[in-house]
């Protein structure tokens, strides 16, 4: 890959951003993502033909998972897009509905969860189900899949996705990627690298576990694809791009405060005293220090050059604004939720916005409830039920373990015009009650009204007790019972 003149010039000025703009390039050209080669428009048409797992197997899934912690770690506007990403879908977790079938025992499981959720699921102790919940989000979206090992005594090891990877003696078709597949396709066991209990590294040697002993959580992009990349591998690019213009905006500022110049003549002789060095392109240059305060005398026919470094022009806000609204995408994530750019924003803008980031982010809710919540919940029940802590259920469950998932509620953006539209929504028949409940978090329509029926009992209670009116305490109700005795007495 030959560099560009932007890279050369890049070469002279900071050897040490030049080395890591090739090394990104060298890794992105590796898994064939788009503008890893020397063109910035893209890259050449290559046969790109072949499976999924051809295209993205064990040694660029490394690549990419290294390069996407790095990032992670460094890149603060990376890791903005990542956090708020997982701010939107996880929030502070989902709530727990069963779905047997049977009123008494989803009540017995609403309890049962209620204790549970509160103490550590990974065999260590460390993590409890709403700790892990947020490390799956983490996990998932910046190394794009992770697994779990299930355990006996209802608790799971944690394998981060570089552990899952095909064993080191000898090579077998029927592993890719780490996961052993039947002649259909179909997962019958995960091969897990063991850890080294002194270095803690990964050793070379493995574990296979069959496939109802593991919990793969990832979403593949491909049909052909057993494993996931980094939701943000894509726009990798991007980033190198937009770190671009931040250290050129430092490097100009950089300049400007200092002092830039060098001397021309025709005479070769002129500079016969001063040191000559070889730069990136091979061309000796004369180079002399001048510290601050010196007076020196400049030799006959020569002329004094002075360097001002042109600042960014007036575009660089807007394209800085343009690459990063493209790399936030892939995560539904707008700039002005993870840079918190809220200054310009109108409230329909705004609506606009969040109703196009939320479906993003349901899309990421759905895969986490399938691929983490369900299975690693299903497998809780049923172990409580096996050991005896939770009562046998009774006979006519035919599933004791059913259960979904409610993901957390979307907050309103204006609250009055918002409701009011809910309102003339469920009176014109445009909308239901039971949609308005789903979206504040509740189960259905009855748990709302339930919830409801609770608060105004107690506001009742406590307006009698202090000898007030019924309704004292609930403004809107004390206004219908006044106009209601009105009323009636007219």
């Amino acid at each position: 890959m030959k560099p560009g003149g932007l890279d050369k010039w890049i070469a002279q000025l900071s050897p040490g951003w030049a080395l890591r703009r090739a090394q990104d390039r060298q890794r992105l050209e590796m898994f064939g993502y788009i503008a890893a080669g020397g063109n910035p428009f893209g890259r050449s048409p290559t046969d790109m033909s072949g499976s999924g797992d051809s295209q993205l197997d064990e040694w660029k899934l490394d690549d990419l998972r290294d390069l996407s912690r790095e990032k992670f770690r460094n890149d603060p506007l990376y890791a903005a897009i990542i956090m708020a990403h997982v701010d939107n879908v996880v929030h502070n977790g989902f709530t727990f509905d069963p779905q047997t079938g049977s009123d008494s025992w989803n009540q017995r499981l609403t309890e049962w969860w209620e204790e549970r959720r509160n103490r550590p699921i990974d065999a260590a102790g460390r993590f409890t189900f709403r700790a892990t919940e947020r490390l799956v989000g983490i996990t998932k979206a910046v190394d794009g899949d992770l697994g779990f090992v299930k355990h006996e005594d209802a608790t799971f090891t944690p394998v981060e996705g570089d552990r899952i990877r095909e064993p080191a003696a000898g090579a077998d078709p029927k592993i890719v990627n780490g996961i052993e597949t039947d002649r259909i396709g179909r997962p019958v066991a995960y091969h897990i690298a063991d850890v080294d209990p002194n270095s803690r590294d990964i050793a070379a040697t493995s574990t296979r576990y069959l496939a109802d002993q593991f919990i793969y959580v990832g979403t593949p992009l491909r049909f052909s694809s057993n494993r996931a990349a980094p939701v943000l591998a894509p726009a990798f690019p991007l980033f190198d791009d937009v770190g671009q213009l931040r250290e050129s905006v430092n490097k100009a500022a950089i300049v400007a405060a200092c002092l830039a110049s060098y001397v021309s003549s025709d005479k070769d002789t002129q500079f016969s005293t001063l040191t000559f060095n070889k730069d990136a392109d091979g061309n000796e240059r004369a180079t002399a220090d001048i510290l601050p305060g010196t007076i020196t005398q400049l030799p006959k026919d020569s002329t004094l050059h002075s360097i001002t470094p042109g600042q960014p022009s007036q575009w660089l806000p807007q394209h800085f604004n343009m690459l990063f609204r493209l790399a936030g995408r892939l995560a539904g994530v707008p700039i002005e939720v993870s840079l918190m750019f809220l200054s310009d924003v109108t409230y329909s803008s705004a609506r606009i916005g969040l109703l196009e980031a939320r479906r993003t982010w349901e899309t990421f809710q759905a895969a986490m409830e399938s691929g983490f919540h369900q299975p690693v919940v299903r497998h809780l029940i049923e172990t409580a039920i096996a050991t005896g802590e939770l009562r046998a259920p009774p006979t006519r469950v035919k599933d004791p373990a059913r259960h979904g998932w409610i993901p957390p509620p979307w907050q309103w953006v204006d609250p009055e015009k918002e409701v009011d539209a809910a309102i003339k929504a469920i009176k014109h028949n445009l909308g239901t009650e039971h949609e308005i409940a789903r979206s504040k978090g509740f189960r259905d329509e009855d748990q709302m009204f339930k919830q409801r029926a609770l608060e105004i009992r107690k506001a009742i209670d406590a307006a009698e007790k202090e000898g007030l009116p019924k309704y004292a305490l609930l403004s809107d109700l004390a206004e219908q019972e006044k106009e209601g005795k009105k009323q009636n007495a007219a």
